[in-house]
């Protein structure tokens, strides 16, 4: 009910109160609080908040991997696809290819601070 009359209370409250359990590490009760916000949230852009307080949770709690798999899943759905395995030689080439854009690009390092700010949601919450 409290959903349907005033989502963005309810949304706001829900991320907050999973916020406080997972600073007080009360796994259980900010779970609870992180599944309300996924069973309720009207789309992938309100679930980003309760998904980075799991993912930190997570790795609190000694699950890296849980985290890492948790994130890759969530920038999915936000259309932001990564390898879910990778070795040295696929970041050594990703590192090569952006050294070689801003180097074949004259002036790239200033010409950055000039870009305009990012307005694609989906890149703005991944």
């Amino acid at each position: 009910q409290h959903w349907r009359d005033h989502y963005f209370l309810s949304l706001s409250l829900h991320n907050a109160a999973a916020e406080v359990y997972y600073c007080l590490g009360k796994w259980e009760k900010m779970d609870n609080m992180v599944q309300s916000v996924l069973a309720n949230a009207r789309n992938v852009h309100d679930q980003v908040r309760c998904h980075t307080t799991q993912i930190l949770s997570l790795n609190a709690k000694g699950m890296p991997e849980d985290a890492n798999s948790t994130s890759l899943k969530v920038l999915k759905t936000l259309n932001e696809d990564f390898p879910s395995k990778f070795g040295k030689l696929y970041i050594v080439r990703q590192l090569l290819k952006t050294k070689a854009l801003l180097m074949f690009k004259a002036g790239a390092q200033t010409d950055f601070l000039n870009y305009s700010p990012m307005v694609n949601p989906n890149k703005v919450a991944a």
